[in-house]
């Protein structure tokens, strides 16, 4: 049903599952995890029920955690890991050059899809699902 991907970025390999019909290049998900999750937590039902609807879809983990590379491990860092989104599209648009690209996110990273979104080109959709923004004031 996938086959294990890696990719580059900022320093560090990450490492993941890309889903694909094999009639593509068919619209393709990006999706990452949100905070101290990883690809195998949940997540990879979410892209198989997206894979089932006819979407293809790539899924990993941020950099520092799960299967992908970096140092500290479980560090947070939003730029670092909104690049990961940046790297992750880059990847894509070299491996299918005609492919539309979406943006999906839970919870940390539905707020770094935001951010990600915001800043690169041609993403068709983005899905934020329950958002951090930033903290609420007292």
């Amino acid at each position: 049903m996938y086959q294990e991907v890696n990719f580059s970025s900022e320093g560090a390999e990450l490492r993941g599952r890309h889903y694909r019909h094999p009639n593509g290049p068919n619209p393709t998900v990006v999706m990452s995890h949100g905070t101290t999750g990883t690809i195998t937590m949940v997540i990879d039902k979410y892209a198989e029920a997206i894979f089932a609807a006819g979407f293809d879809v790539l899924l990993y983990d941020h950099k520092n955690f799960g299967f992908s590379g970096g140092e500290p491990r479980q560090e947070i860092n939003p730029w670092v890991q909104t690049r990961g989104y940046r790297d992750a599209v880059t990847y894509l648009r070299v491996k299918e050059p005609n492919c539309s690209i979406a943006l999906w996110g839970d919870s940390y990273s539905a707020g770094l899809a935001l951010v990600a979104g915001a800043l690169i080109e041609d993403i068709a959709a983005i899905v934020a699902q329950i958002p951090v923004c930033g903290a609420a004031l007292p």
